[in-house]
């Protein structure tokens, strides 16, 4: 890594022994955390949750086949998705799977927004502030779209929801409600895909 990082190769983190980090692939045992974790879903927040190493690989699996239906290819966003809440976890779902993690920030859609439409998209997160910045800039439809989802955590303003699935044609794409908690691995509830509506519920 230090001959292609040239001058910020002085920035790495080094191991105990002051080595560089190497380039090689490593394999955790399966009940190893692979990462410490924060979420705002555990109280208290500050708390560090450990991931092992099971979870990061089967949740990942698990989401990537049944929730996003992801196939090699495939795109999997959520533009201004909670990073402590859903990190790493949305990205290892769609490596697991062979997809790409299009990562787009709202600051971005809203200096450009044809970045959303610029990609086939297998599964898009929407938050309340992506819904509510695409109604401000009255963009054209989604067609881009196969699946969409939300956080249910978020706005319970069906009605707005509605509108916007309307206006952006998304009738026939279906949704879901997704609440991800990467310190859990990944989603930890969902509902049933639903073509024209917005569910309340979740499983």
């Amino acid at each position: 890594q230090e001959p292609l990082l040239g001058p910020l190769a002085k920035a790495l983190l080094r191991d105990d022994t002051g080595a560089a980090p190497v380039t090689t692939s490593h394999t955790w045992p399966a009940a190893d955390p692979i990462a410490f974790l924060l979420t705002p879903l555990v109280d208290p927040c500050d708390k560090v949750v450990p991931v092992t190493a099971d979870d990061a690989f089967i949740c990942a699996l698990r989401d990537g086949v049944l929730v996003h239906q992801l196939r090699p290819e495939d795109h999997l966003a959520l533009p201004g998705c909670h990073v402590m809440q859903q990190q790493p976890a949305l990205l290892f779902t769609a490596l697991v799977r062979g997809a790409a993690w299009l990562h787009l920030d709202l600051a971005a859609i809203e200096r450009e927004p044809a970045l959303l439409a610029k990609h086939p998209i297998r599964s898009l997160g929407i938050s309340q502030a992506l819904r509510d910045l695409l109604l401000r800039l009255k963009l054209p439809m989604l067609r881009n779209v196969d699946h969409w989802f939300r956080n249910p955590e978020e706005s319970a303003d069906f009605d707005t929801w509605r509108a916007f699935i309307h206006q952006f044609g998304l009738q026939n794409a279906p949704g879901s409600n997704v609440l991800v908690d990467a310190a859990a691995g990944g989603a930890v509830l969902i509902s049933p895909r639903r073509r024209n509506d917005v569910l309340g519920g979740v499983l």
